[in-house]
């Protein structure tokens, strides 16, 4: 499976030289430009905004950016703080419906992500083309407040995280049985590459284990470098 809006990938120097992709959420649907990142685990979007980085700068050139509200989608649905996706269950008071809180400090200095978390739908579509369209229903942040970094230089309308925790995207579609519990990325030089979900590889292809290190804000996938040979 690849996003709707295609399975492309870009990266944009202007906005902290990460790699990013289009995604579509909610009905109707409204498109993200979101950063792809290995090292964390929830997506997240502005929603709702209390402190979040403009929609539109002399910075972004021609772009201009959405904030996701949960009452302009029909299938938005909170995620209460029984979930099993919620981490602050301890922030959350006695009523089961209350939202759950979500806060994500990054590495670089002062960043960070708050909000609650939201159930709604994200589009994909299959490698074969985009007639057969899948509404996939995942659970992602609402982004309220965004601090350092996420104000402007990097990922300023929204993260999407693909770590191994239950609560990233890859391992969302895993748990529904909407795709195989991995993804893909591939990088030109030129910055263009492309993403996709559910992509297991060949049968005959090398692999190489990774080794997982667990940071207190992320888990890092890491493999053994063992000899070079040119």
């Amino acid at each position: 499976f690849a996003f709707a809006d295609g399975n492309d990938t870009y990266r944009l120097n202007a906005f902290g030289f990460l790699h990013y992709a289009v995604v579509a959420l909610g009905t109707p649907n409204v498109t993200f430009l979101v950063a792809l990142d290995t090292g964390s685990d929830l997506f997240w979007v502005p929603c709702d905004c209390l402190k979040c980085a403009p929609l539109s700068s002399p910075e972004y050139g021609n772009l201009k950016f959405d904030v996701y509200s949960p009452r302009k989608s029909s299938t938005s649905r909170k995620v209460p703080c029984s979930s099993s996706l919620c981490d602050l269950q301890t922030q959350c008071n006695s009523a089961a419906s209350k939202s759950c809180p979500y806060s994500i400090e990054y590495l670089s200095d002062n960043t960070s992500s708050n909000g609650v978390l939201i159930e709604d739908v994200l589009y994909l579509a299959s490698e074969s083309g985009k007639s057969k369209i899948t509404q996939a229903p995942i659970t992602f942040g609402c982004g309220q407040v965004q601090t350092g970094s996420f104000l402007g230089s990097a990922a300023p309308n929204g993260l999407l995280g693909l770590g191994m925790d239950s609560k990233s995207v890859p391992s969302l579609l895993a748990s529904q049985g909407v795709a195989a519990n991995s993804f893909s990325m591939c990088f030109g030089e030129d910055g263009h590459g492309r993403i996709n979900f559910g992509d297991t590889g060949s049968a005959d292809q090398l692999e190489t284990p990774l080794n997982i290190y667990k940071h207190k804000y992320a888990c890092f996938h890491f493999s053994q470098f063992h000899k070079q040979t040119i």
